[in-house]
């Protein structure tokens, strides 16, 4: 399935929204899932499960929080939308 950067966006972005339930509140690609959502692991395996469904793609959160460690050399324990945007538009390539 071919998707614009765009459509990619609001497909992670309405996942996040329908899982953690952000009726009008506003959230853009830095928001940080777990800082500023509150989200949990199990949160996690929603919104994957439910980006699954929007574009037929998987994402594997253990990977993208083990690959943020390794880029910021620290114990990364958040992710942000975009984070999430540019593991998917990677795996669609």
């Amino acid at each position: 399935m071919m998707l614009t950067d765009q459509e990619l966006y609001e497909a992670v972005e309405g996942a996040i929204r329908t899982v953690m339930n952000l009726n009008g509140q506003l959230i853009g690609p830095s928001t940080a899932i777990v800082g500023e959502l509150g989200a949990e692991s199990i949160d996690f395996l929603d919104i994957s499960c439910e980006i699954e469904k929007r574009i037929d793609l998987q994402v594997d959160f253990r990977q993208l929080f083990r690959g943020r460690r390794a880029q910021t050399g620290s114990s990364a324990n958040d992710l942000t939308l975009e984070d999430v945007v540019v593991h998917l538009k990677a795996r669609k390539q």
